[in-house]
């Protein structure tokens, strides 16, 4: 039995160390269109110069971690040196999985899923709260519930996603019969919150100032779409989310979807705390507005793997080893951000930004997603104290109070100066791809910045 024991844990120990492997070398050590995301750039900012993070709300953990880690290490760029952090908490999950499951299939269906994937090689929170979410229940398991509730505490520091595995505790403990007291201990991470306050300093980015109304505003900024985001007319908007969740769920889990859903069936009750640590953050992905969302359900691969290997049906198991297996390899030879961004784009951005002129504005409402340039910009500020690019986006302009990267808040007039007296001034620019892959800079007119924003539907 002692044997047994220590195989086990050698072999998860041996799953995160592989994992780790895995996940390093499809990454990239600096930035990309590929993998950055919006918050790739954002993140640096707040760990490197300890500054507000978006509202999820704040999460304060995730950031202070990375401060930390930064403050401590340097593998070459500080992006290159952040991103191993989201490495290593989801190979720690693989293990872990390993360990709770006592099969293969877990830590090999964590590890080949492409969404999974997609999170462990860029720079983002997601595997962080799917890790807490999943000692969390590992400690439950142990009949530890006031250290459960202690972690999924830590894990709404990190994403308020987690607040749904704390629905999940509280559910299964009162339909158990079990105190609701132990849930008393998620209040205990709360205090890590004062990090926003302490934090949030001109030039204001993510908050606009200090008064009650930003705070409120800015925790409460991402909750709109929990619920009732699901639009069920016309009736295309509801295919096309069932097509969104399908494919995901489809292509990620296969025929492990089987093997859950005959496990549940068999004992509904006896697999309730991950049948809604799984369930209940895939329910949040249906229901939000934003079908790239899709990283919310990473909790939902990682317990729907738990359940699947309490399945009796070992054939069925062994194949679906094998496929994930053969996935990973796959994985291997096709996933590489590297190969797929060998000119590294993204620092090309980064690096005419360092040619503009001081006061320059740069106009990106064409682009795919200006907030990754958006975040890229501020961050060059942040990181050129003695020059200022100031950026025209279409998102700062419409939120009511917004602010500009020059740290100050955005009216219509001072809006539309901005743009003309840059014009004026020959400081005027565009990115002219409407493409990740490029982001080119090009000399603007004051005319053709305003004739872009103008005729948007939303301003008619």
């Amino acid at each position: 039995m002692l044997h047994s024991a220590y195989t086990v844990k050698l072999t998860a120990i041996g799953i995160v160390g592989l994992a780790m492997v895995y996940f390093l070398l499809l990454g990239s050590q600096n930035l990309t269109f590929f993998n950055m995301g919006e918050d790739g750039p954002l993140f640096v900012q707040t760990a490197k110069f300890l500054k507000t993070g978006a509202p999820s709300p704040g999460s304060p953990l995730f950031h202070l971690t990375n401060a930390g880690w930064l403050r401590v290490f340097d593998f070459g760029t500080d992006y290159g040196t952040l991103v191993i952090l989201p490495a290593i908490y989801s190979a720690i999950t693989a293990g872990l999985l390993y360990l709770i499951s006592r099969n293969l299939l877990a830590p090999l269906l964590w590890l080949s899923s492409g969404v999974v994937l997609s999170q462990s090689t860029i720079l983002e929170l997601y595997t962080l709260v799917t890790l807490l979410m999943v000692l969390s229940y590992y400690c439950h398991t142990k009949n530890n519930r006031v250290l459960a509730y202690l972690i999924i505490g830590l894990g709404i520091t990190v994403h308020h996603t987690a607040g749904l595995g704390l629905i999940a505790l509280i559910v299964t403990d009162f339909v158990n019969k079990n105190s609701i007291k132990p849930a008393l201990a998620t209040l205990i991470p709360m205090i890590l919150i004062i990090y926003v306050p302490l934090t949030n300093r001109e030039p204001y980015y993510m908050i606009s100032g200090h008064s009650l109304g930003d705070y409120l505003k800015y925790f409460f900024s991402t909750a709109a779409g929990l619920l009732g985001g699901l639009a069920l007319y016309p009736i295309d908007d509801l295919v096309g989310r069932v097509w969104d969740v399908s494919r995901i769920l489809v292509g990620g889990l296969g025929l492990t979807i089987l093997l859950v859903i005959l496990t549940i069936k068999q004992n509904w009750k006896e697999h309730l705390l991950p049948l809604l640590m799984g369930s209940l953050p895939l329910i949040y992905y249906a229901t939000t507005s934003d079908n790239y969302a899709y990283f919310t359900i990473l909790p939902t691969f990682a317990f729907a793997a738990i359940i699947a290997c309490k399945s009796e049906w070992k054939g069925v198991k062994n194949i679906c080893i094998g496929v994930c297996a053969f996935l990973i390899a796959l994985n291997i030879l096709l996933y590489d951000f590297d190969r797929n961004d060998p000119n590294k784009t993204a620092v090309q951005f980064y690096n005419q930004l360092e040619t503009l002129p001081e006061g320059s504005v740069l106009e990106t409402c064409s682009c795919i997603s200006n907030s990754i340039y958006v975040n890229m910009t501020y961050l060059h500020n942040l990181n050129n104290q003695e020059k200022n690019i100031y950026v025209v986006d279409t998102e700062f302009y419409r939120i009511p109070r917004g602010i500009g990267t020059n740290g100050k808040s955005i009216t219509e007039e001072s809006w539309l100066n901005t743009i003309e007296t840059a014009g004026k001034e020959n400081k005027l620019w565009r990115v002219k791809s409407n493409s990740f892959l490029k982001g080119q800079i090009v000399p603007a007119t004051s005319k053709e910045v305003l004739d872009n924003y103008l005729n948007r539907d939303f301003y008619k």
